[in-house]
């Protein structure tokens, strides 16, 4: 009985403190000097087969673009489109994909929970976003005078907000709710 044989690649490396300090790396992943190995691979060919380029290893710079890019940010499952559109932002910007989503993901933390922290009403953030909300024609006139001037919006006119000033539903609805909180009954309809 002959065993399969897996495809091998030797490295040799340039000196043995290298191969000390690629040890090291691997130690620190969790996982092997070959492991990594195959990962660093699997990356290139990913950048490859999504970006029809050859990553040039050249002109990444140390801690930047190769070790950012190797974060698995790619197992999202994010589309192949905004990828691309991701990879084009960083070589058009000079920045690594991580410095990249870093600044995109603090500012939708700074756009979805300024509204939170600041104790902003809902009536305050219709009243700030009064003309880009009016342009935008979804919640009619009346409602949207109403709200600015402080009544309660309803679920639809909400969902409107969120939607056209791009926040989260759900922070709205907490806002709304502190905002406005439900009176509850007991079974004999008197207030608790």
């Amino acid at each position: 009985m002959t065993k399969d044989k897996k495809p091998v690649i030797n490295v040799f490396l340039p000196s043995e403190s290298l191969r000390t300090e690629f040890k090291k790396l691997a130690a620190d992943w969790g996982k092997s000097m070959t492991q990594r190995i195959i990962a660093l691979i699997q990356w290139d060919i990913g950048y490859w087969q999504r970006t029809g380029t050859v990553a040039d290893l050249d002109d990444l710079k140390v801690g930047n673009e190769l070790a950012t890019s190797t974060i698995d940010f790619y197992s999202l499952e994010f589309s192949p489109e905004l990828i691309k559109r991701l990879e084009s932002h960083c070589a058009e910007y000079q920045l690594g994909t991580a410095q990249v989503m870093q600044l995109a993901l603090k500012d939708f933390l700074d756009k979805n929970t300024s509204a939170l922290s600041s104790g902003e009403t809902i009536a305050t953030l219709v009243q700030t976003s009064y003309e880009k909300l009016k342009i935008d024609g979804k919640i009619k006139p009346e409602n949207l005078e109403a709200i600015a001037n402080g009544q309660k919006p309803s679920n639809s006119d909400l969902a409107r907000i969120a939607f056209a000033l791009d926040l989260d539903e759900q922070k709205l609805v907490v806002i709304r709710d502190r905002d406005f909180p439900v009176e509850r009954r007991n079974c004999n309809g008197l207030h608790r």
